[in-house]
Formats: structure tokens, C-alpha cells, sequence
């Protein structure tokens, strides 16, 4: 793509010209608002990529991609709550899309809700068990909420998998002794 060129040449004026441009030549496609919004995204302008997004959702309110790098946005500009909205619209749509559920529980355990991340997250994990990420999220909002054995065993998973990580191995460590003070 033409615009790619003079992206790599540090000309983004003229990048995003040709990349609107393409657009033009098949306005009812939404990949092209879709790939558009992450152009905008990669450039940091949050605000235009949502635009973007919105637009090849308009177009196809079934667009995963583009919904979910939507809530991506939100999230890179601090707009949580939005972010939260749109997985929660996205699950609705498409209930097996493991990413929406993962970035949602991320959002919960940075939000403190610490119960509908455990829920969430509990989920991510039954679509694709072997999702690292999730577990070690689900074993931060489990040691959120005192609950210090789902935290270890949550965080012995990824051990088994990566036992070189030394912070999972000190979070791992941390629930232990929680365990072994008396708490849960």
C-alpha cells in the first residue's frame, strides 16, 4: 500500500492521504475503516481511529476486529468505562472470542472489581485454557480478594509453564505465606 511507503519514510501527511484515499475507492468496505482506525491507532490519534471504527462497524455491526480494537482504543486513552461498554456489547455479539473476555477482565481488575474479573477471567480461561495472561490476572484479582489459594494455584500454573518468572514466582510465594499466616 502507497500509504505504508511514506509511513516508513516518516511522511504521515502524505501516509494518511493514500490511506484515505483507498478507502474512498470502496467506501461500503468496512476492512478498509477498519484497517484505517489502525493506522490512526499505531499513530497514537485515538480519537480519529475510534471514528474509524466506528464507521466499519456501522457498516458491519458484526466486525469483531474492529469492535474489539475499538475497546483497545478506549483503553489506550484511559477511557475505561468505554472500553468496559464495548466488551461488554462484544460478548454479546460474539461470545467465543476469547480476547474480548481477557481484556474486559483486565479492565475489571484495574477498575478494583475484583469479583467480575475472577468471573470474567474464569471464563477466558474455559474458552482457552491455556491463556497465560488470564491466569496470571485471575491469580491478582484472587489475592485482591483474599482468596490466597485460587491466587497460588492460579499462579503455580504459569510456573508450570514458565518457571523462570521471578515475579510470578514472588506473587506465588506472597499467596503461600498468606496461606500458611491463616488467611484464605
Amino acid at each position: 500500500m502507497l500509504g505504508d511507503i511514506y509511513k516508513e519514510k516518516h511522511l504521515p501527511n502524505k501516509a494518511f492521504y493514500y490511506y484515505k484515499h483507498a478507502v474512498s475507492l470502496e467506501p461500503q468496505n468496512a476492512n478498509g475503516y477498519f484497517i484505517l482506525g489502525n493506522k490512526y491507532r499505531d499513530a497514537e490519534l485515538y480519537d480519529q481511529a475510534i471514528i474509524e471504527y466506528n464507521k466499519a462497524i456501522e457498516i458491519n455491526p458484526y466486525h469483531i476486529d474492529a469492535r474489539n480494537n475499538k475497546g483497545i482504543t478506549y483503553f489506550d486513552k484511559g477511557q475505561f468505562d468505554q472500553a468496559i461498554e464495548e466488551y461488554e456489547q462484544l460478548i454479546q455479539i460474539k461470545p467465543d472470542f476469547v480476547k474480548t473476555y481477557y481484556n474486559l477482565g483486565t479492565l475489571y481488575l484495574i477498575k478494583k472489581l475484583y469479583h467480575k474479573a475472577v468471573d470474567i477471567l474464569e471464563q477466558a480461561i474455559k474458552l482457552e485454557p491455556g491463556n497465560i495472561k488470564a491466569y496470571i490476572n485471575l491469580g491478582d484479582a484472587y489475592f485482591a480478594i483474599g482468596n490466597y489459594q485460587r491466587a497460588k494455584e492460579s499462579y503455580g500454573f504459569v510456573l508450570n509453564i514458565d518457571p523462570d518468572n521471578v515475579i510470578i514466582r514472588n506473587k506465588y510465594n506472597e499467596s503461600a505465606v498468606s496461606i500458611n499466616n491463616g488467611k484464605k
